[in-house]
C-alpha cells in the first residue's frame, strides 16, 4: 500500500500569531511536525499542504529547505487542500495520513499501526483518537485515497 502523508498548515492562528514558526523541539513547530511524520515506517512521501496565502510563504519555504514537497491551495477549503495535494504526487497513493502541524507530536509508531489496521481490516478511515484511548496530538487521521474522494464530493 503506498502511502503519502498530507500535513496541514497556515500560519493564520488567532490565538497564537505565528505559532507554526515557533521554536520548538530544536526546530520549529512545523519542522518538527514535518520531521516526525516523515519517521513513520509506512509513509513513502511527505507533502506539506499550505494556503497560497501570502503569510503562509514562509511555511512553503521551510518545508522545501527541509527536503518535503510543499502543495498551495485555498486557504478556506481544506478538503480541496488535501485533495490537491494528493494529485500532485508523482505517484498516487492508495492511502493517506491526514496530520495537523498543530499536532507536533504525533508518534511515528501510533501512525504506522494505523496504517496496518487501515490495510488490515480494509476500512475507509482509522483514527487512534475515536475513544479518546491516547492522548489528542500523537496521531493521524488514515484514509485510502478513494475516502479521501467521497468525502471532497460530499462536502459542501
Amino acid at each position: 500500500m503506498r502511502v503519502t502523508a498530507v500535513v496541514l498548515a497556515r500560519m493564520g492562528s488567532t490565538r497564537l500569531p505565528g505559532k507554526m514558526l515557533l521554536p520548538f523541539a530544536g526546530s520549529t513547530v512545523v519542522g518538527a511536525a514535518l520531521a516526525r511524520i516523515s519517521a513513520c515506517e509506512r509513509v513513502h512521501d511527505v507533502v506539506l499542504a499550505t494556503s497560497t496565502a501570502p503569510a503562509d510563504d514562509p511555511l512553503a519555504a521551510q518545508a522545501e529547505a527541509l527536503g518535503i514537497d510543499v502543495f498551495r491551495g485555498s486557504e478556506d477549503d481544506v478538503v480541496g487542500r488535501m485533495v490537491g495535494a494528493v494529485a500532485s504526487r508523482p505517484v498516487a497513493p492508495d492511502a493517506i495520513v491526514r496530520m495537523c502541524c498543530d499536532n507536533p507530536l504525533v508518534m511515528p509508531s501510533i501512525v504506522d499501526q494505523g496504517l496496518d489496521l487501515l490495510e488490515g481490516t480494509g476500512a475507509d478511515l482509522v483514527t487512534p483518537f475515536e475513544h479518546g484511548t491516547l492522548p489528542f496530538g500523537m496521531g493521524a487521521v488514515c484514509m485510502t485515497t478513494e475516502c479521501l474522494g467521497r468525502i471532497d464530493r460530499m462536502a459542501t
